[in-house]
């Protein structure tokens, strides 16, 4: 059998069990979150030795269908490891979580790669996989609640108005992205159904506004001004945040808005300050503080981080670190409107939740950031 021939077998039944040992642990606890994760580390092994050995076992950057992704995603990883070295020099104390946490964010991007690479015409099928994993899962863990009267009591104006909210919403607008992008409507509508279910209030505004406007956005390059602009805004969030968290912030918020900042926050405010006082800025690199919640009881580890990657960041890495994280980030932005707009979400939600390391939406995002400046390569190749 020929290398050509056997493609979409090898690739598309390893990710297929990888996503069955997802559901299988997340879904009904029946295997140990470790297993998943080598699962995931050995389907990105097999796909860069496949890769490798379609093209001869040479290997280049440039000649990568997708060195766009892989190169920005390297640099902005090097330099929070760098940055974390030096901290963890300064205190003696080099610790392995620091890795371990860049690699949850290195695994999302390796296994679009090793599918683009090798199996690049199949990618909607991947995606399909992705689907059906959150959708079992999903049914697994609120199928009882999933009913027309459940349903139709979710209210925008009730943070409590669905028994079935979870962070699934993400993966469900993000799913409902790609299928309109694929202008496959089924799974679109599927997908956004559920995406209304899982009830985070701002991925349901997200999604109204995707079925909106994403189509009708240009296809074509972000004006330079709005870039910059949008640039320079989120390099300056953490300052904002670090402001508004502070004392004299909290206390200007309520005599603004009326409102306790705690409470608008959704006790945002009380983690992000507990953590500040804990460390007294002595942070010890990438990862500091969910290790912290992840080593004190089950009650921090199930709240897992402060709800602010953007600060979590800025703590652990300086503005050096925050700052070439939205370069990179902003420069795929930059290239289209529609990679923006996807963009533009992970960034809102890297401000007020945790983002960065989460899998599901970053492989799509990864797939349309292909898909997209591939397309526009394409046309302005026929152009010429």
């Amino acid at each position: 059998m020929t290398i050509e021939s056997s493609k979409p077998n090898i690739l598309i039944g390893m990710y297929f069990i990888v996503n069955f040992i997802y559901v299988l642990y997340y879904g009904f606890g029946l295997l140990p979150q470790s297993l998943y994760y080598v699962a995931l580390i050995v389907f990105c092994m097999v796909g860069v030795v496949l890769v490798l050995r379609n093209n001869d076992w040479l290997f280049s950057f440039d000649t990568l269908k997708s060195s766009q992704i892989v190169k920005p995603v390297c640099i902005y990883l090097l330099c929070f490891l760098i940055i974390s070295w030096f901290y963890q020099l300064i205190h003696l104390d080099f610790e392995v979580y620091t890795l371990r946490y860049l690699i949850q964010i290195f695994l999302p991007m390796m296994c679009a790669v090793c599918i683009i690479e090798y199996d690049s015409e199949n990618i909607d099928t991947y995606v399909y996989i992705i689907l059906f994993r959150c959708i079992i899962v999903f049914f697994a863990k609120f199928g009882d609640y999933f009913t027309l009267a459940n349903l139709t009591s979710i209210s925008l104006s009730n943070t409590d108005s669905s028994l079935m909210e979870s962070s699934y919403a993400h993966s469900f607008l993000f799913l409902t992205i790609f299928f309109l992008y694929r202008k496959k409507r089924v799974p679109a509508i599927i997908s956004s159904v559920l995406c209304l279910a899982s009830f985070k209030r701002f991925c349901i505004v997200y999604l109204i506004i995707t079925w909106i406007c994403f189509s009708r956005l240009p296809k074509k390059k972000v004006n330079k001004i709005i870039a910059n602009c949008l640039t320079v805004f989120f390099i300056a969030i953490p300052f904002l945040l670090s402001w508004l968290y502070s004392d004299a912030g909290a206390q200007w918020f309520e005599q603004t808005f009326h409102v306790e900042l705690n409470d608008f926050t959704s006790s945002r405010y009380a983690l992000a300050v507990m953590v500040r006082e804990h460390f007294q800025g002595d942070f010890n690199g990438f990862g500091t503080i969910k290790n912290y919640f992840a080593t004190h009881g089950s009650y921090w580890a199930m709240i897992k981080a402060i709800h602010c990657d953007f600060l979590e960041l800025y703590w652990e890495c300086t503005i050096v670190g925050v700052a070439v994280y939205v370069y990179t980030l902003m420069k795929w932005a930059k290239s289209d409107y529609r990679i923006l707009f996807v963009i533009l979400y992970l960034f809102i939600e890297i401000m007020v939740g945790f983002m960065m390391n989460a899998y599901v939406e970053w492989v799509i995002c990864y797939f349309l950031i292909y898909l997209i400046q591939n397309e526009r390569k394409m046309e302005e190749n026929i152009i010429l």
